[in-house]
């Protein structure tokens, strides 16, 4: 997917994050990307409930271009 447009985003210490919409816009997805030389196992500690709603509310609108590779995801429950 290659997209540009404007999109929930920000730009923090070690990463970028932003929320592609979905449909309607009342659900979407959000994408964390460590920056360069930061990696995952790094990053992982600071994904905390309070880091995470902070990051969140501090998100803004920005244009900007996103490309992410095709991918299909499933999910399934017995109940």
């Amino acid at each position: 997917m290659n997209r540009r447009d404007t999109f929930d985003y920000l730009d923090g210490d070690g990463f970028q994050l932003a929320r592609l919409p979905y449909g309607n816009k009342r659900f979407g997805l959000l994408v964390l990307l460590p920056d360069a030389g930061v990696g995952l196992g790094a990053l992982a500690p600071r994904l905390t409930p309070e880091n995470w709603e902070a990051w969140l509310a501090a998100m803004r609108p920005m244009l900007g271009d996103v490309g992410l590779p095709r991918f299909r995801s499933e999910f399934g429950a017995d109940m």
